[in-house]
């Protein structure tokens, strides 16, 4: 965040890997302020992220786009792992995360 001189806020320009990655965002769910899922276009395929403040999971990969839903549901919470299941065309996942990781334990 830049503040000018009469304290506003003013947007801090996006550099050309954000421009893009928001022109291929097809669906977002946001978890908290700083972590959540996003269905995205990847080269010729899609695929499923997970993102924790500025760090980026890729969790899998689509070779074919059935529908652009994107959901997830907290399965279960201990002190160090939050598990979640997550839905995404057509496929369900349960994903772990942590407070500096996410990744698929089981798809079905």
């Amino acid at each position: 965040m830049l503040l000018n001189e009469n304290d506003v806020v003013i947007e801090e320009p996006m550099t050309e890997e954000e421009e893009l990655l928001e022109d291929n965002v097809l669906a977002v769910s946001t978890i908290t302020a700083t972590k959540g899922f996003y269905f995205a276009k990847k080269d010729k395929n899609f695929a499923l992220f997970g993102y924790i403040n500025d760090e980026i999971f890729e969790l899998k990969e689509f070779t074919e786009l059935y529908d652009k839903n994107l959901g997830y549901r907290l399965e279960e919470r201990t002190r160090q792992v939050e598990s979640y299941i997550v839905k995404v065309n057509s496929f369900k996942f349960l994903v772990e995360v942590t407070k500096t990781s996410m990744s698929v334990v089981m798809e079905f």
